[in-house]
């Protein structure tokens, strides 16, 4: 696996069928270090899939299926390349943990496409955040209701200000929020 660069046509095999990999649940992309490019054929591929990870791709750039409705699990380790900036659609979506991606807005191109996409992850319990130099600041009042933890560590930049009783959710869940020291280097 250390020898490829692109996730093409072929590693969905026969393009017959109409949704490749149509009960595939779990996913895993790891040590990877010469993949630039995978090809999504935007066709609704991996209906099914609840678990994705993506690990030590540092030359992955791109995009990701868009249309991942039953993912409930997504986690970016060391893809320090990777950027969304295309909305993906993550409504099912109950953890998301980013880890050394240092893009903007936490793989998201823009601080904006972030935000929309936290208000779509409507499921949303756990958000982890690690390593994101350029992760700025933390959207009060579109935190989702049902977030319960959130973990932000090493974010170098981010800068929070004391919510006002206006821009907080009040049907907001939290239970632990963790912010650790930027200069950290373990959780």
């Amino acid at each position: 696996m250390h020898r490829i660069t692109e996730v093409t046509e072929e590693f969905y095999g026969s393009l017959s069928s109409e949704k490749p990999f149509n009960s595939l649940e779990e996913l895993d992309f790891a040590e990877m270090p010469e993949w630039k490019q995978w090809h999504v054929l935007g066709i609704g591929e991996f209906p099914a899939l609840q678990d994705l990870s993506i690990k030590d791709c540092p030359k992955l750039l791109g995009k990701l299926p868009e249309n991942l409705c039953s993912l409930t699990k997504l986690r970016i380790s060391r893809c320090p390349e990777l950027n969304l900036d295309t909305p993906i659609q993550l409504s099912s979506l109950k953890r998301f943990e980013v880890d050394g991606s240092p893009k903007a807005g936490v793989v998201f191109d823009e601080a904006e496409l972030f935000t929309s996409q936290l208000e779509g992850m409507k499921q949303i319990e756990g958000l982890y955040i690690i390593g994101c130099n350029s992760f700025t600041s933390l959207p009060n009042s579109t935190l989702p209701s049902m977030l319960k933890t959130i973990w932000i560590c090493r974010c170098q930049k981010l800068k929070l200000e004391a919510p006002d009783s206006s821009s907080v959710n009040s049907n907001m869940l939290l239970e632990e929020l963790r912010l650790f020291d930027p200069r950290a280097h373990t959780v």
